[in-house]
């Protein structure tokens, strides 16, 4: 509870990772991102096994990361939030409109690290929405 707790007050950007899957539009909030390398382009971001995200980002091979500037918490808070409906879940937040910057990304290699796995992606040179 302690580490929870700290962690959460340490800044960084917030960012929805969405994909389609299943024959619906997956989303899911996310903080843990990073730039690995410049050249070429990698990010490194973690999903958690439990997450309905993870089955669909891995059969899709790749997902979008809409990044989110202060104003958009709201947004944030919904994409966080557990059991949140499967159909209509964008209806309220078209990605387009609310983000600050778009990439879509490929998966580059995937590493089981425990319960969570480590997703290496690959943004290719036209790869921006």
């Amino acid at each position: 509870a302690e580490f929870r707790a700290a962690i959460s007050r340490l800044a960084s950007g917030v960012v929805v990772l969405s994909a389609h899957g299943d024959g619906h539009d997956h989303a899911m909030t996310a903080t843990a991102i990073a730039s690995v390398s410049l050249d070429p382009p990698l990010l490194l971001t973690c999903v958690e096994q439990a997450a309905r995200f993870h089955e669909v980002v891995l059969d899709a091979g790749g997902f979008a990361i809409s990044i989110l500037g202060h104003a958009q918490r709201r947004a944030a808070d919904w994409f966080a939030t557990p059991g949140r409906p499967l159909i209509g879940q964008f209806d309220q937040f078209p990605v387009v409109v609310f983000t600050l910057d778009a990439l879509i990304v490929t998966l580059a290699h995937v590493r089981s690290i425990g319960p969570e796995w480590g997703h290496i992606l690959k943004q290719g040179p036209d790869s921006r929405p």
